[in-house]
């Protein structure tokens, strides 16, 4: 059955400061290497839009527009298989904590769940009126939450294989939903929004707290302690936010963000922010600091988006997937 929290309103108007150097970078082992490159060997014309690294750091899962889901073992630079149930492109997708289910959303209305072993999606959620942006699995891999262009976030009870509707709806955005992080250790959900607001959900205490930014939100991430929330805007800034207090600690620079959905992660144990650019590169900045540590070309043409990125911080192994199409993994040596 559908649940029904009625959430007590809190918010916070942030200002942007300018970018602060204020203490000196420290100095952390980073992937700068350009290892290999994976292509899809069908070809064609394929935006990529999502990558994720399993949690070895040795399988990535791609997906795009060409509406399939590509499984690759990087080091082998090989395609290990290819998953097709999409109608239409794909936007999101992601593997479940234990690496044995993957989560996947586009341009059409439903959010596929797969087994990896199996070759057709095990389940489809629908609900959503537009389509889904983002996927996310709880770290425990019962619940998962999708975001959309219906200006919604939807909790899905994976447990429940024979429940077709969500167990909530979080609706209190009013424009397109981006992105949405849950961590269940603080019993709480985070979505961002096209109308220039990050919602914290306490689905605990059925309270909302939302912190108004100055433009439209990309995307956003969360860290391991739930303590630090980072997110992308699209007047290419990124912002740092203390999930605590609600302040503002710090404001980003130096890459593209003003049209497209790039993803923007925490990385190295969250001492640093790793993101994508709309100009061919990728870039990690120290969390302290401000600095930038090092910036990854995926492309030398700055007609080419990265929207897609990841990081295995026990692997120390990055990866881009860019609209040309083309995956690249960039390791340490």
């Amino acid at each position: 059955a559908t649940v029904s929290v009625l959430y007590c309103c809190f918010s916070t108007h942030l200002h942007l400061p300018p970018p602060l150097y204020d203490m000196p970078a420290t100095s952390l082992s980073l992937p700068q290497r350009e290892q290999r490159t994976l292509v899809d060997p069908d070809g064609g014309s394929v935006s990529i839009a999502t990558v994720r690294l399993n949690n070895s750091g040795k399988y990535i899962l791609s997906g795009g527009s060409d509406k399939k889901l590509n499984l690759w073992d990087w080091e082998a630079g090989a395609l290990l298989k290819s998953y097709n149930g999409h109608s239409q492109d794909i936007i999101d997708a992601t593997f479940s904590s234990d690496d044995t289910h993957m989560g996947s959303c586009g341009s059409e209305r439903g959010a596929h769940i797969w087994d990896v072993q199996r070759d057709v999606p095990i389940r489809t959620l629908r609900g959503h009126q537009s389509r889904i942006n983002c996927i996310r699995w709880s770290g425990d891999d019962q619940l998962v939450v999708t975001g959309s262009h219906d200006s919604t976030a939807k909790v899905w009870d994976i447990r429940a294989s024979r429940s077709t509707q969500p167990i909530q709806t979080l609706s209190a955005a009013t424009d397109a939903v981006t992105s949405v992080e849950i961590l269940l250790s603080n019993y709480k959900i985070f979505t961002s929004s096209m109308d220039g607001l990050i919602r914290t959900y306490d689905i605990r205490t059925g309270r909302l707290h939302s912190d108004t930014l100055s433009s439209g939100i990309s995307c956003i991430a969360v860290s391991a302690d739930g303590k630090l929330l980072a997110g992308s805007l699209l007047s290419s800034q990124i912002v740092l936010i203390d999930t605590n207090e609600g302040s503002l600690l710090k404001s980003f620079s130096s890459h593209v963000n003003k049209s497209n959905q790039i993803r923007i992660m925490f990385a190295s144990r969250d001492s640093n922010i790793f993101a994508g650019s709309e100009d061919g590169t990728a870039r990690f900045w120290d969390v302290v600091s401000g600095d930038v540590m090092h910036e990854l070309t995926h492309s030398t043409s700055l007609d080419v988006s990265v929207p897609a990125v990841d990081y295995s911080t026990d692997k120390k192994v990055a990866v881009t997937g860019g609209t040309d199409g083309i995956l690249k993994v960039f390791t340490m040596t």
